[in-house]
Parts: structure tokens; sequence; C-alpha cells
């Protein structure tokens, strides 16, 4: 019998969506888009991404803890389930009295993928 938890902050699939998006396909089934925009920006080692055809060359790094273009250049999962967190929390916040709520439910699922517990 196998007890083993998979990760669900895996990836199971990514596919290039609109500008530097990523349409990430998670372990646990869970589906969300990426904007890898400003992550991509603030390193140089990612400059030849700026080109629209080595950026849809993406695709899942071994066991699903990255996704990658080439040996030098990935993301790790933790760092797009980070990101996705992140841009969830603003899209929600964006709505006005529900700020509070999201800003609250956010962090509870930042603590929780940082494995704090909180």
């Amino acid at each position: 019998m196998n007890t083993e938890t998979p990760n669900i902050r895996a990836v199971r699939a990514v596919r290039p969506g609109q500008g530097r998006e990523l349409m990430i396909v998670w372990m646990g089934g869970v589906e969300s888009v990426v904007d890898v925009t400003g992550h991509l920006a603030a390193w140089a080692v990612y400059a030849p991404l700026r080109d629209d055809e080595a950026f849809a060359a993406v695709s899942v790094g071994e066991g699903g803890w990255s996704v990658h273009w080439s040996d030098d250049m990935e993301i790790s999962s933790d760092t797009l389930w980070r990101l996705g967190l992140e841009q969830g929390y603003r899209a929600m916040a964006a709505d006005g009295p529900r700020e509070a709520v999201a800003q609250a439910w956010s962090q509870a699922l930042i603590a929780d993928a940082a494995g704090d517990g909180r």
C-alpha cells in the first residue's frame, strides 16, 4: 500500500498563455494562470524568454518540481505556487469591501504553502 502523499504544488502540465502567462495544472488537479512577467524581468538569465517562440517552448521539469525552458532557465513549482497565490489575492482585493477577507484568506494559504501552519 502506497501511503505517500502527492505534492499538490508540483506541476502536472504547463502551456504558455497570453503575454508571459503560464497555464498550469497542478498535481492536485487545480488549474491556474500565473503571470511570470515580473519574475522574468527581475533576472537576467531569463532575457532569452522575451522572444515569444522561446517562451512558448516551456515544459514540465523533472518530477513536476519546476517548469523549464532549458537546463539554465527554470522556475520552481514553489515559486509559481507563491506567485499564483499573490496574484489571486490582488485580484480578490480589487473587489473592494472584501479586501480584509481576501487578505486573511491569502495569508492563510501562503502560510500553509510555506509549511508555517498558521
